[in-house]
């Protein structure tokens, strides 16, 4: 089997009834369809790559770990942007009590507080922009989650696990099956 898609991925073999564009892929198309957060997370782990070659694609386990890191690092990211949000509106509430402060102060004195009190400087926050992450066990329980889902996804027959090779090394690859993206079909 040849790989034309690029280092990871693969076509499937196997013929699956459903066209990806009518399916509609997205990471959280499994949603309440399989049972378990694991597996519903590697199952639209594996089929996210399929969505965006538009036709059904087997997925290594070296390109779902990428996947998993790229993810991790989108979430600390997140987690570091927060953390300063949280920060910059501490200032800013900080920054206008000072502010009300001082005009109330000024008001008492008849504004000869402000002959001798420099008045405080506003603060405005920087905008950050923040990156949305999409829902994944991978932040709540770790990696191993999504190796857990893939197990029990074998286990079930809804995904086929091949050894392949590339770059002249024998890799695993996971193939989606019909049976598993039947289920995303389910409402």
């Amino acid at each position: 089997m040849s790989n034309e898609f690029g280092k990871g991925l693969y076509p499937v073999e196997e013929n699956i009834s459903y066209s990806v564009k009518d399916v509609g892929i997205s990471r959280n198309m499994f949603f309440r369809h399989l049972g378990r957060f694991e597996q519903e997370d590697a199952a639209g782990r594996i089929v996210y790559f399929s969505g965006l070659l538009d036709v059904w694609a087997g997925v290594s386990v070296a390109k779902i770990c990428e996947m998993m890191k790229e993810d991790l690092a989108v979430y600390e990211a997140r987690e570091k942007a927060n953390v300063i949000l949280r920060e910059n509106n501490e200032r800013e509430v900080a920054a206008k009590e000072l502010m009300a402060k001082y005009r109330l102060r000024c008001k008492m004195t008849l504004g000869i507080y402000s002959l001798f009190a420099k008045a405080p400087e506003s603060y405005t926050a920087p905008i950050i922009e923040v990156k949305e992450v999409p829902f994944s066990v991978v932040y709540v329980w770790g990696p191993n989650a999504v190796f857990t889902g893939i197990r029990e996804l074998i286990e079930k027959g809804l995904l086929k696990l091949e050894k392949m090779m590339e770059d002249g090394k024998e890799i695993d690859v996971l193939f989606p099956t019909e049976a598993l993206i039947a289920k995303a079909m389910v409402s």
